[in-house]
């Protein structure tokens, strides 16, 4: 099934109202560097879906996301999105041996506005079209 990118588009630049009005969580996994924001629950037949290099969606059957996915977030994304520092020590200072590391409503909140202009920004910037006019 084909992501529907009037859906998709709607979202990113809705992100951060999304984020605070659906209540989403942000949990790191420290198992495998990485870090989603989505709503408390996803559906049953949510699934993730790579829309670029840095992000995944968790799109349900009725192309709704419900989440966002980061892979090696402490380890690669970080280093490329340095206004995500305090979202690394905030994961440090919860940090345990191993498992999941889940965010404060607060911190989510505070962050989702950050990671709305990056979601915008790799989607505007990152596409070879744009970036033979820099």
């Amino acid at each position: 099934m084909a992501i529907d990118k009037k859906k998709i588009l709607n979202f990113i630049s809705n992100f951060s109202d999304i984020v605070k009005k659906e209540n989403w969580i942000s949990r790191y996994d420290a198992d495998n560097d990485s870090f989603a924001m989505r709503i408390p629950t996803l559906s049953r037949n949510a699934r993730k879906r790579y829309v670029n290099e840095e992000f995944a969606f968790y799109v349900n059957d009725n192309n709704d996301v419900e989440g966002v996915f980061i892979e090696y977030f402490v380890s690669n994304f970080i280093s490329h999105h340095k206004d995500f520092k305090n979202v690394a020590k905030e994961i440090k200072s919860q940090k345990k041996e191993e498992g999941l590391v889940e965010l404060k409503k607060s911190e989510t909140n505070k962050i989702a506005p950050g990671l709305e202009a990056v979601i915008i920004d790799s989607f505007v910037f990152d596409t070879p079209e744009i970036q033979k006019t820099k």
